[in-house]
């Protein structure tokens, strides 16, 4: 479907059951009300930017820092959400990511200095 504005829409039909008891909170028919959906959680993991994946050899991998220089390290990937990607395993959370990873300047034991 396309809008008025000649944006590409896709529409679906949701049915929202409140967790909120209607006559308390002092809402009913016709309010406007904010809503949020959660799409995707989980627990304890880990998410980066997209711009920090890259593939070598068709294997996810990301740029970390090690001590100071960098390290391609293989990454299993999880959800693709909008701007992030979950990281099932491969990295651990305290790792200093690069976010460019497209950068063909990057390469293996290629010596950084981190800012804090």
């Amino acid at each position: 479907m396309i809008s008025p504005l000649g944006l590409e829409e896709r529409k679906v039909k949701i049915e929202v059951t409140p967790s909120i008891s209607l006559t308390e909170e002092k809402i009913g028919i016709g309010y406007d009300v904010d809503v949020q959906f959660l799409l995707y959680k989980e627990e304890n993991s880990l998410a980066v930017p997209k711009t920090a994946l890259f593939k070598d050899n068709g294997i996810d991998k990301v740029w970390i820092v090690n001590g100071r220089a960098l390290h391609a390290i293989e990454v299993k990937t999880g959800m693709d959400l909008r701007t992030e990607t979950v990281i099932l395993s491969g990295l651990e959370s305290d790792s200093f990511v690069v976010t460019g990873s497209n950068d063909e300047i990057l390469k293996e034991g290629l010596k950084v200095v981190t800012k804090k």
